[in-house]
């Protein structure tokens, strides 16, 4: 999980490897009674030793017996549980489609079914061909100049289509209780600004194939070959100057550099070209001060702007027009952009069937409805009862933490103790149901529909900056398998979706449960407190709380894990990016802590044994493994090094227990052994 200060966005990721140890495994037995209530004992390989690696001895036979599909680029323990959740959604938005019952309009289920029907008819999307884009394409054909490129990038902003900027209304961070606009760098199509700058041999060749692909893209929509390889130079030398102009990810996680409050009059006069206050007056919305994400980049847009002619700039307009909405365009078009970006990038070999690519595509704007759809069916309120009761338990383990942090001060520690007691929780789906009236979907029009979603939201995101800030909100569908935590709301949110084993099971034994959901809970209360998360207090506003001396030592242990995990190399040529990754980093070795001490508070009034000659306490750190039980393809891991704030699977499960004292008695571990890192360099932070 993560979360993401601008986007209010946080969720899981995925990896592998091996060795050889075997006088500290326990044998792998596969008899009935010799099972364990939610984890399956066959998937361990007792060749391979959990104190010499961890994970491989969780996950080998797991990785033997699941291999990837060749329609995904990973396959894991989350992918299984997306997928029953994905068949159960198709199964009801199939029923819905063949009702003939009236439904009432603008209602979750209109919505999703008649988006459903539009998106699966293919042969309407076949017969309309280019008709519903080209209207759309001829908008970026009337590029001339400057003035009229900046009148296109407004229009691209209510229209969902990628350009140079984003600009959006999102919480105050430092004022939680009111809304702001935000605005900063965009406008790239390859995953990061590294896959334009690297210049490895993989890289090269994947830079070339993208300009193979948008001149085939051109050359199918009826340019002429030499037109559609201009236009393909074009659009890479523009991306590739806006990627050198791009902060870095790792800095994109401090909010010291990206939280620049000004006014309106002020931002305005950081470009000729590129007037904030402008945009937002033409789009009917008013506002007395906005949030510069990204300044360098937006004072050097002039010279972006002003490097290339019009022609180039309309070759990029045209290019971002299709890419907006090629879920919508004839197969052949869909065909050749999955090819590349989920084939040359990622090593997926076929595309997924129809239904699962709307689905998919149902979640970037009907999210919340079909995630109605999904708890009126599926959920069990037995679930969120038991994991309210575990968070409760987690957040009194994280009280006893806090103020047994020897290298915190006690005024810290009070203010620690402050924000942790403010902690609210939503779990399984919301309170009440978001309106969606006057949101126009149809069953005969994908393209259309995708444009009205878009539109919609807009209007809806910039109808915030007159209202009081909705605490109720949730910021993802009540079906996904995920969890995040919200900074300015101070708020951890655990869906519907991601109750279900192998992170909850209400037949599992308690400590798997505790490793699997009771680490996803501590996961995600850490967040609270990680190299970012610290940063908040406990009313969700962006302050120091901090005094300089135990901010100095938090940096001094986090400083340690960040050079702990970028000493991995999971891929030759690519290591992790320890100061990315650290708040994820922090946040597994954190939750895990939490659980399994949650799990000793638990077992003082639920005694437990050995269950299949595991302990206890060994079961805690099966179930974590359990959850990242995962193979990725060379491809999948190559972009995720690259742009995702979590380590590799494999490392969150070796990276956290080769921390924790608490593995290596467990598990009877030795100094010396993989899993144990040396007493100097281990970390404790929480």
């Amino acid at each position: 999980m993560r979360y993401c200060v601008l986007f209010l966005a946080s969720w899981l990721i995925l990896v592998s490897c091996s060795s050889i140890r075997k006088e500290t495994s326990p044998s792998v037995k596969k008899d009935v009674e010799e099972t364990i209530p939610g984890f399956d004992v066959s998937n361990l390989n007792p060749a391979i030793s959990p104190c010499e690696d961890f994970y491989m001895y969780t996950t080998a036979n797991w990785m033997r017996k699941n291999p990837i599909p060749e329609s995904e680029s990973r396959w894991g323990s989350f992918n299984i549980l997306i997928e029953k959740n994905n068949e159960r959604l198709y199964a009801l938005l199939e029923e819905f489609a063949q009702s003939n019952q009236t439904v009432e309009k603008y209602s979750a289920r209109q919505l999703c079914t008649d988006f459903y029907k539009a998106a699966m008819d293919s042969a309407a999307i076949e017969k309309y061909g280019l008709e519903e884009i080209r209207p759309l394409v001829a908008l970026a054909g009337q590029i001339k100049d400057i003035k009229s490129l900046t009148e296109w990038f407004q229009y691209c902003l209510s229209a969902g289509i990628k350009i140079p900027f984003y600009m959006g209304v999102r919480t105050d961070a430092q004022n939680p209780e009111r809304y702001i606009v935000y605005w900063g760098q965009s406008g790239l199509s390859l995953p990061d600004r590294d896959n334009y700058l690297r210049t490895d041999s993989v890289s090269l060749f994947q830079q070339s194939e993208y300009r193979k692909m948008l001149i085939d893209l051109f050359s199918m929509a009826g340019y002429k070959a030499e037109i559609a390889q201009k236009m393909a130079e074009d659009i890479f030398q523009i991306e590739h100057t806006i990627a050198k102009l791009h902060m870095a990810r790792q800095d994109l996680r401090k909010p010291e550099l990206t939280f620049n409050k000004m006014s309106l009059a002020e931002a305005d006069k950081m470009s000729r070209h590129l007037k904030p206050g402008v945009l937002l007056k033409n789009l009917n919305a008013y506002t007395d001060s906005i949030v510069v994400t990204h300044v360098a980049y937006l004072k050097a847009m002039d010279s972006l702007l002003e490097a290339f002619s019009p022609d180039k700039w309309k070759s990029y307009a045209v290019w971002k027009t299709y890419e907006a909405y090629i879920d919508a365009l004839p197969y052949q078009f869909l065909k050749r952009h999955f090819n590349y970006f989920s084939g040359v990038l990622y090593g997926t070999k076929t595309m997924n069937p129809r239904w699962k690519r709307v689905l998919a595509k149902m979640n970037e704007g009907l999210s919340e409805p079909l995630g109605r759809l999904f708890v009126e069916r599926y959920f069990s309120p037995e679930a969120k009862a038991d994991v309210e009761e575990m968070v409760e338990n987690i957040r009194e383990v994280f009280r006893e933490r806090i103020t047994s942090r020897d290298w915190m001060t006690s005024e810290t520690q009070a203010k620690a103790l402050q924000k942790l007691n403010a902690f609210t929780y939503k779990i399984g789906y919301p309170n009440t149901w978001k309106s969606f009236d006057n949101l126009q979907v149809t069953p005969d029009n994908y393209l259309r529909n995708i444009q009205a979603i878009r539109q919609y939201q807009y209007r809806e995101n910039l109808s915030r900056l007159a209202k009081p800030v909705d605490k109720d909100e949730w910021f993802m569908g009540a079906h996904v398998v995920n969890a995040y935590y919200n900074p300015t709301f101070n708020e951890i949110v655990f869906p519907a979706g991601i109750l279900q084993p192998p992170f909850y099971d209400p037949k599992a034994d308690a400590a798997i449960n505790y490793g699997a959901i009771g680490g996803v809970i501590g996961h995600e209360f850490s967040h609270g407190f990680d190299d970012q998360g610290r940063k908040y207090n406990a009313f969700g506003q962006l302050s120091n709380w901090w005094n300089a001396v135990d901010s100095a030592q938090f940096e001094e242990r986090a400083q340690l894990l960040a050079e702990h995990y970028s000493m991995y190399e999971p891929l030759p040529g690519y290591t992790i990016n320890g100061k990315m990754t650290l708040g994820e980093n922090i946040a597994d070795l954190g939750g895990l802590t939490l659980a399994y001490y949650a799990f000793q508070r638990y077992k003082q009034k639920h005694p437990s044994s050995s269950i299949a000659g595991f302990t206890p306490e060994q079961r805690v750190f099966l179930g974590w493994a359990q959850v990242w039980q995962s193979n990725v393809t060379d491809g999948f891991l190559r972009i995720q090094l690259t742009t995702d704030y979590h380590s590799p699977a494999r490392y969150r499960v070796n990276g956290p227990v080769s921390m924790m004292k608490e593995f290596k008695e467990a598990w009877g571990c030795k100094e010396g052994d993989p899993m144990v890192k040396p007493s100097d360099k281990r970390v404790v932070i929480w």
